[in-house]
């Protein structure tokens, strides 16, 4: 069963459905003269403004971030699933004695080899993620659809999925446009022999510069049901 085509149109049809209530609800704001921007006010939580829910700048930038800790995030996992025994040799920069280049052997999963080849296939998985925004919070988020087991995100639940023009295809163009842009630098993270926790942190935040500091711990959806 395809589980992302059954969430496309899962998408679709709330879009549809979100779109009729809100014809309908267009009066509604206008006889108390209260302007409706489209959000509700959820307690201790403040609506975001329209220029933050419209500005293609603000939205670009975010949906950067978060495709950026997604990718990152896709391809620690799919390097988990490498055996740790698989070998490659590969040739270093020193030379010995008789002047030859010294050749070692390296996890398979850390060679630049293999990290090259995941990062052209990678932004595939950007098929199974969707733009939302958390009932509650609104913040804006890129969630995974189906999980990596087949099963639908028990999170779906808690957002409003974003209506969005483009069937989401955006999020794999971010993808390749990230991976293109910052390849070096994230080759240099996967390669290292004791690899950071931190990886989508280090490359999306502190190199790359798409996400903001304060914004580096709250993004539970992009880590959990990977």
């Amino acid at each position: 069963m395809n589980w992302s085509a059954i969430c496309h149109l899962c998408i679709l049809m709330s879009l549809l459905l979100v779109v009729r209530c809100n014809d309908d609800d267009d009066d509604y704001g206008a006889e108390d003269g209260d302007a409706d921007d489209g959000y509700v006010d959820h307690g201790d939580f403040d609506s975001p403004t329209k220029e933050y829910a419209t500005d293609p700048k603000i939205l670009s930038r975010n949906v950067k971030c978060l495709v950026c800790e997604a990718t990152i995030l896709e391809m620690k996992n799919a390097i988990k699933k490498v055996d740790p025994r698989k070998k490659v040799e590969v040739s270093g920069f020193r030379m010995d004695s008789d002047g030859f280049s010294e050749v070692k052997s390296v996890q398979y999963s850390r060679s630049e080899t293999y990290l090259t080849e995941l990062m052209d296939t990678i932004c595939k998985k950007m098929d199974d993620y969707a733009k939302a925004r958390d009932k509650v919070t609104r913040k804006l988020l890129v969630l995974k659809m189906v999980t990596d087991d087949g099963k639908m995100n028990p999170l779906m639940g808690s957002v409003d999925f974003v209506q969005d023009g483009d069937l989401n295809k955006s999020l794999e163009h971010f993808c390749l446009e990230i991976l293109e842009d910052h390849e070096e630098a994230i080759l240099k993270e996967f390669m290292k022999e004791v690899q950071a926790d931190n990886i989508d942190h280090i490359v999306c935040t502190k190199t790359a510069k798409y996400c903001d500091e304060d914004d580096a711990d709250e993004d539970d959806y992009n880590r959990d049901e990977l």
